[in-house]
């Protein structure tokens, strides 16, 4: 007689092989999986770094070509502030007098310096970087506050008595104790900024302490700001921030050897524009204030900007910096 299999019988499935993953392996894929995330945002950069200038209140997005950008910004401020020299004297002292204009842009460059160092601080995962980064963005804040003497004009509060008898404008600030001595202080950090970075853009280093260091674009920035100056009786005599274009002359001479083509070209142009600027200066002496307090404010506003565009500079670098981290944290899980 033929046997008939039981209706109820049913063949048992077997367990799925898929889902028997350890605790180990699950936790490695996720390290793998957000490494993976977070080279796509790289891949488009637009998205990464659309959201950390969203952080920082920028409207603007950071970009790897932030250098670039400013570079032209400031050569068209440059022609704009030299045409307005030469065309209108009058309308040109009006705007660098005390509490004008130029004051207050170099007062926000600097307060947008301190905001976005503060902002890579704490966006940074390197810990060397983050105290640096908001060590500096706390500098930068105390610079703004002394450009617009702490808001004193804008309070209505009296200067102490002791910053009376040794303030040279009688301000709530300290730079105006010997003025001298901080525009001194001003060009010889510039100075060794654009010397320092030079020499590490020729040597091919874009990172110290994981902080990126300037590329020719922004060395060039520096430069031109601090050649912004005002010759009395329009006779040339040498100061320290002629020495600005020793690093630049480097940059030059570099990208010929090596047939930097992007470098070659900045760097030229900066040179004539620099010595243009020599010119200028000299020739239309007699356009500047009489003071001599006009040049010097053009001077330290663009180098707010340049500091502006540095700082925008690193914030755009952070998510590299984090990527590079994450990879030497998943490489040292693996090899463990």
């Amino acid at each position: 007689m033929e046997q008939i299999p039981h209706l109820l019988e049913v063949e048992t499935p077997k367990p799925d092989q898929s889902k028997a993953i350890s605790t180990q392996e699950a936790k490695e894929q996720k390290v793998q999986d957000a490494k993976k995330a977070r080279e796509k945002s790289l891949e488009n950069p637009r998205r990464e770094q659309f959201r950390v200038s969203i952080v920082s209140g920028w409207i603007f997005k950071p970009r790897n070509n932030t250098g670039r950008y400013s570079f032209f910004v400031l050569l068209a401020s440059l022609v704009l502030v030299n045409g307005i020299l030469l065309l209108n004297p009058n309308f040109y002292n009006s705007i660098t007098l005390e509490d004008g204009l130029i004051e207050y842009l170099g007062f926000a460059f600097l307060l947008l310096t301190a905001i976005f160092l503060l902002v890579s601080g704490t966006k940074s995962v390197s810990k060397p970087e983050s105290l640096v980064l908001c060590a500096m963005g706390l500098l930068f804040f105390f610079m703004a506050g002394e450009e617009i003497s702490w808001g004193q004009r804008w309070f209505q509060i009296e200067t102490p008595t002791l910053l009376l008898e040794i303030n040279h404008q009688k301000e709530l600030n300290l730079h105006n104790i010997n003025k001298q001595y901080f525009i001194w202080l001003v060009e010889a950090g510039t100075l060794i900024f654009t010397v320092a970075g030079a020499a590490f853009c020729i040597a091919g280093i874009t990172r110290l302490w994981h902080i990126p260091l300037p590329n020719e674009w922004i060395i060039s920035c520096f430069a031109l700001s601090a050649f912004y100056y005002q010759y009395p009786q329009g006779e040339f005599h040498f100061r320290l921030l002629h020495f600005n274009a020793i690093p630049v002359v480097a940059l030059l001479t570099y990208s010929i050897v090596k047939k930097q083509r992007t470098m070659f070209g900045v760097s030229l142009s900066n040179l004539l524009v620099l010595a243009l600027l020599v010119f200028l200066h000299l020739s239309y002496h007699e356009n500047f204030p009489a003071n001599g307090n006009g040049a010097y404010e053009i001077s330290e506003t663009l180098f707010a900007l340049s500091c502006m565009a540095y700082a925008l500079y690193i914030q755009s670098r952070i998510p590299e910096n984090n990527l590079e981290k994450d990879q030497a944290k998943f490489k040292a899980h693996t090899s463990s």
